[in-house]
């Protein structure tokens, strides 16, 4: 087994402090040794979840404000590859039947919602 490549962890680390999921402790001054890192609450929710930690905190905040329904779509959505897929002959088609589901919302997801 070998171990994950330093640059990984680092961008993963970078991940969970961006979203808010982890805050990286300062060292103290005096003591030998690293800050490390600690887990907020909802780095601790999302561990529980099996999924990618972007898709987690949508379903965690969805759940926080009452619309968890539509943002259970957007990750469904999210863990395929992209329900769009425009021909290239057919561009203009693709796009009014996208825009149609949008209702004048320039969203991806919200489309996916209205779907």
């Amino acid at each position: 087994l070998e171990p994950p490549d330093p640059l990984a962890v680092d961008k993963a680390v970078d991940l969970l402090v961006a979203i808010g999921a982890l805050t990286v402790l300062q060292p103290e001054s005096g003591g030998g040794g690293g800050g490390g890192e600690c887990l907020t609450a909802l780095g601790r929710h999302l561990a529980a979840l099996p999924v990618d930690p972007r898709v987690g905190k949508l379903l965690v905040v969805g759940c926080a404000l009452g619309c968890l329904a539509p943002c259970l779509t957007v990750a469904a959505a999210l863990s395929h590859r992209p329900p769009f897929v425009v021909p290239i002959e057919g561009k203009e088609r693709a796009d009014a039947a996208k825009a149609r589901f949008a209702n004048d919302r320039c969203s991806d997801h919200l489309a996916v919602v209205a779907a």
